[in-house]
């Protein structure tokens, strides 16, 4: 199933006009919320802060190219995404002026259970990095033969 792509009025309706009471968490590049859409089901909308508007739309495209590349049962589903622009008045020097606001978000399937790292103590963390470095090593050290 290819992403959505879904009207930033969409995700503000799902999402209760982004209600705190609705805020999953934020990190660097954005906050996550739940969102309920038309038929009941339940995504996670990543809104994506405007940091710098030339390396926002890089950041955007290069995580949207990844994430379109991504199918893995293990692995949340990407659902949706919103790639908008509206022009808005603002004041600017004691004027108002006519202004683009650029709205990013992506939607993805909601788990019910979290993030993985509230569910991991720091040790079996480290343990499950510890084996994975040395699963990696066994495919360096044999390589498949043809």
């Amino acid at each position: 199933m290819e992403p959505e792509d879904v009207s930033f009025q969409i995700l503000k309706e799902i999402t209760n006009g982004f209600s705190e009471l609705l805020k999953l968490g934020e990190g660097t590049f954005g906050e996550v919320y739940k969102g309920l859409t038309e038929n009941g089901e339940e995504v996670a909308v990543k809104k994506l802060r405007c940091i710098d508007p030339c390396l926002d739309d890089k950041l955007f495209e290069k995580e949207f190219k990844t994430l379109m590349k991504l199918n893995h049962n293990n692995i949340v589903r990407f659902l949706g995404y919103c790639y908008e622009t509206e022009k808005i008045s603002m004041e600017c020097d004691g004027r108002i002026v006519l202004a683009e606001k650029t709205h990013r978000a992506l939607c993805f399937e909601f788990m019910d259970n979290g993030s993985l790292d509230k569910h991991l103590s720091g040790m079996l963390l480290l343990l499950l990095c510890i084996q994975g470095s040395f699963g990696l090593r066994v495919f360096v050290d044999h390589p498949k033969e043809e």
